[in-house]
């Protein structure tokens, strides 16, 4: 008989998968016990509550009518230019898509990428270029016609 040496950090790894199986199983088990409490309580079907789940998911779903690149390519002409031109900077950024004559939420973005156009920071004002860019995707109803096709 061949004398195999014990690996302890193979047999700690198994232990570790097998054991978190384990927690995984009993956490799921919990939130279902939780989840079919909660719909006695309301008074309301399981089926029920997961049909509305699907038809909310759909219907946001539909909502959303433009991809993040898409409202990009709308942008980009007015961001490319600001930054290039730094003494129209200000003029170029006001350009973009606001709610009414002062958006507070836009106008934070607005300084913040002026103040990176100012510091020549090319990698922040493309990192706040993204978070505007995920600010008005949440928010296209408001910033974007989406009847448009």
């Amino acid at each position: 008989m061949k004398n195999k040496k014990f690996d302890q950090a193979k047999y700690m790894r198994e232990w570790q998968k097998e054991n978190m199986k384990q927690v995984k199983a009993s956490y799921k088990t919990e939130f279902v016990d939780e989840f079919k409490e909660a719909c006695k309580k309301l008074g309301i079907k399981q089926s029920d509550v997961f049909r509305n789940a699907m038809y909310s998911t759909i219907k946001k779903a539909e909502e959303i009518k433009m991809t993040k690149e898409e409202i990009k390519q709308e942008i980009i002409l007015d961001l490319e230019k600001a930054y290039e031109e730094k003494n129209e900077c200000r003029y170029y950024l006001e350009q973009l898509p606001m709610e009414g004559d002062y958006d507070n939420e836009v106008h934070e973005y607005i300084n913040n990428l002026e103040n990176e156009v100012r510091h020549q920071n090319k990698e922040d004002f493309d990192y706040y270029v993204d978070q505007l860019v995920d600010y008005y995707y949440q928010n296209q109803e408001i910033y974007f016609d989406n009847n448009a096709e």
